[in-house]
Formats: structure tokens, sequence, C-alpha cells
């Protein structure tokens, strides 16, 4: 983890770059630099938009309230809920809300809504961009995400922990093999 933006920032605008999107990004850096289109811009494309898509609702600006219709997506549930993490305004601002618990709302699903109604939906993957290769089964599991990001949260009395503690009944799944 750093505040220096550069690798991150370069990455971005070659990958977006590959997409027709080398103008059409803003990158605002934790020391206030702005990279990609100016800030001015940003503002008025957040004004002129049909439709801003909130990801995970972690890096709120006051631009992106300019915008007409909100929708958020919600990548970690019941974490979104409670208000663990992310910060803007309150949930019930955003137009439409999706979440990546599939359950909610179903019999026998506790997870929080905030009193809210949400949509279930999947992450969506691009499969070309992930080229199958076999795996090795006796290989240790690897992760490219955090087995603890941030701290467990309480909400009315039930604790809610991370990876670090869900996915302990999932440690021999490798040896599991068809």
């Amino acid at each position: 983890m750093t505040a220096d933006a550069s690798y991150g920032v370069g990455y971005l605008e070659a990958l977006l770059e590959q997409h027709g999107l080398a103008d059409r990004w803003c990158y605002l850096s934790q020391d206030g630099s702005v990279h990609g289109m100016p800030r001015e811009r940003l503002s008025q494309l957040c004004r002129e938009c049909d439709l801003y898509l909130d990801l995970s609702r972690v890096n709120w600006i006051p631009e992106l309230g300019e915008c007409p219709r909100r929708v958020l997506v919600d990548t970690d549930p019941v974490f979104t809920q409670i208000g663990a993490h992310g910060h803007g305004p309150p949930l019930s601002t955003y137009h439409a809300r999706f979440t990546y618990g599939e359950n909610v709302h179903r019999n026998g699903a506790d997870m929080p809504t905030d009193g809210l109604d949400w949509l279930p939906t999947r992450q969506p993957v691009v499969l070309d961009l992930w080229p199958l290769e076999p795996g090795d089964y006796t290989a240790p599991i690897t992760t490219v995400f955090n087995w603890l990001g941030y701290g467990e949260s309480e909400h009315h009395g039930r604790v809610y922990g991370q990876k670090d503690r869900q996915f302990v009944p999932f440690f021999s799944l490798p040896r599991q093999r068809a």
C-alpha cells in the first residue's frame, strides 16, 4: 500500500486506452493531484450523464452528487449495509441498489438491508480475459484478495468476520477433487 499513484495511474491509462477510453477517465490522487481528464470536465460529465454506476461505494466525491441517477453495486454484502466501510451519501439516495448477496430478501436470509430494496446480481466476468489453465491440485491455496482487509464489524449483536474466518470450511476443498 502506498500513496504513490504512479504505477496504478500508468496501468489504468494503458488499459483504458486499449478500449478506446483514453480521454474518459479521471483519477484523484490522495495528494490532491488529478490524472486523466481535468476535474472540471469530470464535474460537467457528472451533470450530463444518464447514470452513475457506483461500484463498492468507496470513493465518493462531491461531483458524484451531481449525477441525475445513481445506482450502487454492493460488492461486499452486509458490510455495505451496516456502514462498516465506504463513505458517501445515505444508501437511500441511490435510485437502485444491487448486491452480490444473492439471497437478499429471501426467507431465511438474515442479511441486513438498512430497510431498503436490494436487487441480487453477480460479478461480471469476461472469460476471454481469463484463460483456463489446469491447476496443480497439490498446490497450496493462493489468493488475490485480503484475508483480513479491515476489522470485524458488529451489528445488532452479531459479529461479521472477514475471509480469515469465513473461508476455514473450504481449506480442504483442493483435496476433494472429483
